[in-house]
This record gives C-alpha cells, structure tokens and sequence, in this order.
C-alpha cells in the first residue's frame, strides 16, 4: 500500500486554498471542519490581513492534522501538502490546537473547549504528562484514518522531530509507526466513529486533484488486519459471485503489510513476480 500511495500528485500549498473549494466544502457552500461548526466560506481563509485570527469563526487557516513540526516543519515534503490530512480549520480553534498529539483529555484538565465538544486538556496516557487536542466527535474516526494513511503512505519519514510527536510516534530502522498507546487511541475512534457519507465523499474528491485516496476510507475493514484484531491474518478482496470460475477470480491478499495477487492458484507480489509462497 505504501508503494501505491505515494506516487501521488504533490500540490504546492498555494492549491491547498484552492482545492478547498473542491474538497472540503458542502452542499450548502460552507468549509465543513472537523474542530468547530463555524459557518465559513472558501473567501474566508487567514490570508486577508483584515481578519481578527484570535477569534473564533472569522475566517480558517490550513491545518496539518499531522503537525509539521512533526518531521521538522520542512515545506519541500510531499506531506506539507497532502491533501488527505490537510484539512481546513477555523483558525482560533486551530491555534488551541497547535501542535499537541490528538487523544481524550482528563475532564478536570480540560482548559479549552467548543459547541461541538472539542477539548484541549491534558492527559497522561501518552507516557509523560502533557496536553492532548480531542476534536468534534463526530470526525474522530475521519481523523484515525487519516492517521493511518499517513503512516502508510509516509511510513519511511521520520515523525519524531519534537517532544510532542515522540509522545505518540516512533521511528525505527528507516520505518515510522505508532506508539501503542496512541495506536490503541486510533483503533477506539476508528472503530467507534465509522466511515460517514461525507469521508467517502472528501476521498473521491482528493483522488481528483491529487491522484491518489484513503484505502482506509475505502476499505475500513483494513484497519484490523493492520494493527488491530487480525494481525497476521490473511485479507482477501474479491468477487463473490458462485458462477465465475476460480481462475478468473484475482483476490487481492494483505499479509503482513503487503499486498499480493492471486491469479490462476499462483501468487504474484505487487511487481508481478511469482511467489512460491506466503
């Protein structure tokens, strides 16, 4: 999977404005965000310097769900980008965000919140005590999956640049993962917040202006075969018709992070060469 994602359009950031009119907008015109129900308008973003950005629904800033300062804030990194976790925010609620890791606050902690219940407190689960960033429920499975395309698509960058990200990511051996607490965290929204209408919707219109989408998205089921309850268990997807003979059926298989095709009782890996076996 990680081959097939990365070989996507890399937009520059300019686009992010534009794109959001294509991708993050609903059917009655206003930015749909996942931190607050600020009703806004693709002509509201923070470049006009006559807008207040301290205060909440004037106008949405750009928002790195995986912050950048994660892997260092560098620009020339097709993640700066992605439109798959760039998402747009209203700006005051981005800022209290700021770069903290996403998790579920202590309710004595909580020094932020909204109308939709998204918090800022602090919580220790991620090891050392710190804040963490919880946003509109109804979007936290949208951001687990986001999550786990991006551990996907950029699992040979290093997300460990601050003290924040090495609260819930490691990098080992040229390989960036989860650590098991904040993995646990993903797992709980993704399973308890699934795919809406809507996420289907942003994945079909990034695969428009970027080339590529969410397998996640597409195929929720993944998730446990990845890091959940079928961990070495193997995935097929194919057609599930009695009358279409087995040799013309080509299952895909995921095993182990990898992604194989079964065609005529052989098993091919992703560059068509034969495999003797799994």
């Amino acid at each position: 999977m990680h081959t097939i994602l990365k070989e996507h359009k890399v937009l520059t950031y300019s686009e992010v404005w534009t794109y959001n009119s294509k991708i993050d907008i609903d059917a009655r015109g206003y930015i749909v965000d996942m931190y607050s129900d600020c009703k806004l308008t693709t002509a509201k973003n923070c470049t006009n310097e006559s807008f207040d950005e301290s205060e909440p629904c004037v106008c949405f800033s750009r928002e790195h769900s995986l912050p950048k300062s994660w892997w260092g804030g560098s620009d020339s990194e097709p993640m700066y980008t992605d439109a798959v976790h760039i998402i747009p925010s209203d700006n005051a609620a981005n800022g209290e965000r700021s770069y903290y890791p996403y998790g579920e606050p202590n309710k004595s902690s909580i020094t932020w919140s909204n109308s939709v219940g998204a918090k800022l407190g602090q919580n220790s689960e991620y090891g050392s005590k710190g804040y963490v960033f919880y946003p509109n429920p109804d979007y936290r499975g949208d951001i687990a999956r986001i999550y786990f395309y991006m551990i996907t698509c950029y699992r040979d960058k290093n997300f460990t640049s601050n003290a924040q990200a090495r609260r819930v990511m490691q990098y080992s051996n040229g390989v960036a993962s989860f650590k098991s607490n904040f993995l646990n965290v993903l797992l709980k929204w993704h399973r308890e917040d699934p795919v809406s209408d809507w996420e289907k919707t942003r994945n079909k219109r990034i695969e428009k202006q970027q080339g590529n989408r969410n397998p996640f998205a597409d195929y929720p089921e993944l998730v446990e075969y990845v890091w959940g309850t079928k961990v070495g268990q193997t995935y097929v997807c194919a057609t599930d018709i009695d009358d279409v003979p087995l040799q013309t059926v080509h299952p895909k298989i995921l095993r182990n992070g990898h992604l194989y095709i079964e065609c005529n009782r052989k098993i091919y890996n992703i560059l068509g060469k034969s495999i003797k076996q799994l």
